[in-house]
């Protein structure tokens, strides 16, 4: 998984890594002005228990990113690391938390197993659910999301929750207006994914 931040890095996430590395490479045209000719590959952590392939964000500064578990839900958390490079616990048993993303002062969460789209403070504490229910109906799965410059995001429901039982007639893609508002907007297939880079 790679994603762009607005500090031109790109994050890679893979199985028990998490690495950051100049977006591009050196020979990009007009990067010498952003990222030094030097830069090199940083691994941020490979100490994980499982699985850190959600979307890692930036938010003031700190990177926010997850080590999920799908055999032991309980095991699934959010880290930070501070710009001095420190790694910390933020959240345990996070939901499955399969996306991150920045949302003023604050983070969006979409937690897969948790059923629902949470906004939490940068010390992990959940303020509010933003979405659990569409149509009356518990949400499934929530695994991505987008935002849009209005207020609004996208987020897919791709029903993957292993055997739960699933609440919603099919996978699909929603839009939270700034109101709060769900709107279906999209019938998916399972997998859809997309990225606000």
């Amino acid at each position: 998984f790679v994603m762009l931040d607005r500090a031109y890095m790109l994050i890679i996430t893979a199985t028990f890594a998490l690495f950051a590395v100049p977006a591009f490479g050196a020979d990009s045209p007009g990067l010498d002005s952003i990222l030094p000719a030097d830069a090199k590959v940083e691994k941020v952590t490979g100490d994980m228990t499982f699985d850190t392939a959600g979307s890692p964000c930036w938010l003031k500064g700190t990177l926010y990113f997850t080590n999920n578990n799908f055999d032991d839900l309980e095991k699934s958390r959010v880290f930070r690391m501070d710009a001095a490079g420190k790694i910390s616990m933020i959240r345990a048993n996070n939901g499955m938390t399969a996306a991150l993303k920045p949302n003023r002062a604050n983070l969006l969460a979409c937690e897969m197993m948790g059923h629902r789209i949470v906004e939490m403070d940068a010390s992990g504490k959940v303020l509010r659910i933003i979405v659990g229910d569409y149509n009356g109906k518990r949400i499934d799965g929530p695994n991505d999301m987008a935002l849009d410059e209005k207020g609004g995001f996208f987020f897919t429901d791709s029903q993957f929750i292993g055997k739960e039982e699933k609440m919603q007639d099919r996978p699909a893609v929603y839009y939270v207006k700034p109101d709060g508002t769900v709107l279906r907007a999209a019938v998916a297939q399972r997998g859809t994914s997309f990225r606000d880079y």
